[in-house]
């Protein structure tokens, strides 16, 4: 399984993140508001829904500029005795203005009338063309007296208790994939609001495609086994370009429309990270036939951090499939380090914590935000998730080919890994 940590995007690191005070204002079919009718049910709210501009006011500015690649390897080899994969990719600052440690945490969950809201904006933000049924939407939902759960609602027996903050809404499961002709195929699973829990979109091209081509089955469990090709990975600013199905695509072009479109998702929930792409995935499905696995992450102040979501592409003109953005976690309690870690040291330590017995091969060098999700209250509106700067340093060992992920915390220099 790819492990979710990759490189980042150039572009946006050359940048600094500057605030912006103004947003888009997303209009409901032309309308000045999202009041009226809403799949069929008169709403009580007309307030608006705001798509951000490309930074946030939470960002600071931190200009960056980062090594070359061969730099950022001369370092390596003069404080260690390591190897360098021949896929060697760094994103190592030469300059930054600062690193930051601070907590996320969840916002305060929204109102009934607002998930509704919310949810009826993205759906018609990630399907504009796609006409709303209910009768393929099903919520799950919590008895706010009882603490009871229930279970694969129909909205219509649920509509005035969510209205009322009676039932709490925290799943919706629309699977349109399976309708008969007339109804585009999509398919969301989506936790309020849009941007805090788990999202996940799919049109179901790349699976209807591959079926039908024979290069995806399924197992006894249902789920799809792909049989496809891995052609390579691919820094988000290549011009390299291979055949979708409608056409072909650069990869700086795909990368360029996914960040657009997650970075403009509407959400009721106030935005504190954009979100860059920081690797892609080339996939061959026939030798005319590629599509795209696009690798993104949250970034806070030219940093970015050390989990990633993911997007394909089979389409020149739309995202296939999404799993999860989590743009709107809080920022909390943050200390500000002018003064961090040399790269150099941490090539040192974690030269000295790997054994002397192997020839390790570094893969990866960049500067990230590690989160320690192990911690926090687990409660919503509570959790306080630590998040701290590291240097992180992948070295591959050809005796077990396994790629080990090590971190050294940029402020206090302590070392940890993963071979995720």
């Amino acid at each position: 399984m790819k492990k979710l940590f990759s490189a980042v995007l150039l572009s946006a690191m050359a940048l600094s993140l500057t605030a912006c005070d103004s947003k888009k204002v997303l209009q409901d079919n032309s309308s000045d508001s999202v009041s009226g009718e809403f799949m069929g049910f008169k709403t009580e709210y007309d307030d608006e829904i705001y798509i951000p501009d490309d930074f946030n006011a939470t960002n600071h500015e931190n200009p960056r500029v980062d090594y070359s690649t061969e730099e950022a390897a001369k370092i390596i080899g003069e404080n260690s005795d390591f190897k360098l994969s021949d896929n060697f990719t760094a994103h190592v600052p030469k300059s930054l203005g600062h690193v930051s440690a601070f907590y996320t945490g969840i916002p305060p969950f929204p109102s009934g009338g607002d998930v509704l809201k919310d949810f009826h904006a993205f759906f018609e933000y990630a399907y504009p063309n796609a006409e709303f049924d209910e009768g393929y939407l099903k919520i799950d939902l919590k008895d706010t007296r009882t603490g009871e759960f229930v279970r694969e609602a129909k909205l219509s027996d649920c509509y005035d208790e969510i209205m009322s903050d009676t039932l709490q809404p925290f799943v919706f499961f629309y699977d349109q994939r399976t309708a008969g002709e007339g109804y585009e195929k999509v398919y969301l699973f989506y936790q309020p609001p849009a941007g805090v829990g788990s999202t996940q979109i799919s049109r179901g091209v790349y699976d209807k495609v591959g079926e039908e081509l024979g290069v995806i089955s399924k197992n006894t469990d249902e789920y799809f086994l792909p049989k496809t090709v891995f052609i390579g990975e691919y820094s988000p600013d290549s011009g390299e370009s291979f055949p979708l199905l409608d056409g072909e695509i650069s990869i700086k072009d795909a990368a360029d429309f996914v960040t657009d479109f997650i970075n403009k998702m509407p959400s009721v929930a106030q935005i504190y990270f954009d979100m860059c792409v920081r690797s892609v995935s080339v996939y061959k499905m026939t030798d005319d036939l590629y599509y795209y696995k696009i690798y993104v992450s949250d970034i806070y102040d030219s940093i970015p951090f050390d989990i990633e979501f993911e997007a394909q592409m089979i389409n020149c003109h739309y995202i296939d499939r999404l799993y999860n953005t989590n743009r709107s976690h809080t920022v909390i309690d943050e200390e500000q380090f002018t003064e961090f870690l040399p790269f150099s040291e941490a090539v040192k330590i974690t030269r000295d914590k790997m054994t002397d017995y192997v020839d390790f091969e570094v893969t990866k060098a960049e500067l990230i935000y590690q989160k320690d999700n192990d911690l926090g209250s687990g409660n919503w509106a509570e959790s306080r998730c630590p998040v701290n700067p590291a240097w992180e340093i992948d070295i591959y060992n050809p005796n077990d080919d396994i790629t080990y992920h090590c971190f050294v915390n940029a402020v206090d220099g302590e070392f940890n890994y993963s071979d995720r």
